[in-house]
Order: C-alpha cells, then structure tokens, then sequence
C-alpha cells in the first residue's frame, strides 16, 4: 500500500470520526463525571480503611492520576471499533471489494483505525493535561518522559490491532466473534494495568505478566508518560512489544491467508 494512499485514507476516517460533535463532547464530559469522580471517590475510601497515605509508591492523588491517564490512554490504544469491523464485512460479502482493489487489505484497516484514533487524541489531550495541573503530581513529566510514552503508545496501539486481528479472521469459521473481542477488551483492561496498577499485584504475578504483551499496553505507556519508568523498564516495554508485534503480526497473516481459501463472497 503506498504511504500516500495510507495517509488519505487515515485523513478521510480522522475527519468523518471528528464530525460527531456532539458525540466527542458527550464522551468528554463522561470522562470528566465517570472517569475522575468515580477513581476519586474509589481509592479515597481504599486509603481511609486502609489508614494508610501509600499503596506501594503510590500516594492518593498519583494513584488518581494514574488511574484517569491509563483510561485516556486505553482509549487510544484500543481505537475505533469501525476501524476494525473486519468480522462484519465477511459476514455480510462486503470483504469481495476489497479483493478486487490494488490495496493490501489489513493496512487499509490499519489507515482507519489510526484515522479514528483523532478524538481519543483530543481526549487525551483536553482532559488529561488539566488533570494534572489540578492534581499537581505531574513533576515527574518531561520532554524525554513524553516521548518514551509516545513511542510504547505507538507499539502498543499496533499490538492491540494485532491482537484482535485473529479474532476477527476467525470469522471465516465462526458465525459470531463479537463475544471474543469483548473478552479481549475485559482481559486486557484486568491484566493490562488500566482498573489497577500491576505493579501492586503480587511480585510473582507482576513478574509474570511484564513478559506478556498485555501490561505493555496501558501500564507501561502511562508509567513512562507520568516520568515513573526506569530507562531499563521502558527498553524492556518496548523490546517485548516489538517481540509480540512481530509474532503477532506472523499468526494474525497465516490466519488470514487459511480462511481466504474459505471466503466464498455470499454474505449471509
């Protein structure tokens, strides 16, 4: 796919998913309401009954902070479901246009689900940053921290595309495959640090999960984005991230090509 053709397309599926104001607004305000009031309210009574002012290395208002980043974060990582709604396109025949365009068809999907990743962006941006001035624990922030947490953003919201690349592909076997990525997505938030730090998990487990891709999607981008993460950590979230793309990307291709033989274009 030439980089081009790539980059209109993610300009196309940027600007359609900016046109619903009144959807961004509303998911604003929601993150404002549910995502702060609710962690606010959560770890303040976790920390009253616990009489405690530190859960592992974290105070009160930098577990708060961590907790509405990481929500930020997930949804950048995760992106659009419209960008990835490969499983509907082969249930419904649509998948025979793209058979006949001079196009590779996983980075055309690719190109959208960067695409719709603009308001998430503006999310991100508008409400994390007041956040943190009003919590006032963001001294660790800095212009290297910001760009590590950019760079295992980047790999993380490829892993995530690649991780749900097989599921979808399973369609050409399974009449509905909606329930897996589900699954995913609650996997991924439990284990992947967004509900809770996995730093305060038990050290076996913690040691355990730093091997898999799945903290490396949410814990590790906003540990390094809060300047929390060691030079050593963040080359490790990014060296496993490239390992698990890598193989990812391996499976999710042979996966594909099986059930291309099985495509048969009807719809059902």
């Amino acid at each position: 796919m030439r980089p081009h053709l790539f980059l209109h397309v993610a300009s196309l599926e940027a600007r359609k998913a900016m046109s619903y104001r009144v959807s961004f607004w509303t998911n604003a305000i929601s993150i404002v309401v549910i995502g702060f009031v609710v962690p606010y309210y959560l770890w303040q009574s976790v920390f009253e009954v616990m009489e405690t002012e530190k859960i592992g290395d974290y105070t009160f208002e930098a577990l708060v902070l961590y907790t509405v980043i990481a929500a930020l974060l997930g949804r950048v990582v995760r992106g659009p479901n419209l960008g990835l709604n490969v499983s509907n396109e082969i249930y419904s025949g649509e998948l025979t246009r793209f058979c006949l365009y001079p196009t590779h068809f996983r980075l055309f999907k690719y190109a959208q689900h960067l695409g719709g990743l603009a308001p998430h962006l503006v999310l991100l941006i508008l409400v994390g940053v007041p956040f943190v001035a009003w919590l006032g624990v963001g001294e660790g922030w800095s212009p290297l921290s910001l760009l590590q947490g950019a760079i295992l953003l980047i790999l993380a919201n490829a892993a995530y595309f690649l991780l749900s690349w097989p599921i979808h592909a399973l369609a050409f076997w399974a009449d509905n495959v909606w329930s897996l990525a589900v699954l995913l997505q609650l996997a991924t938030q439990l284990v992947g640090g967004v509900l809770i730090p996995i730093d305060l998990f038990p050290a076996w487990a913690y040691r355990f999960l730093l091997w898999t891709p799945f903290p490396h999607l949410f814990f590790s981008p906003t540990r390094a984005l809060l300047g929390r993460s060691t030079p050593t950590e963040w080359l490790q979230a990014v060296a496993v991230l490239v390992a698990w793309n890598l193989v990812l990307a391996w499976i999710g291709a042979a996966l594909w090509r099986r059930g291309e033989r099985r495509y048969t274009g009807v719809g059902i």
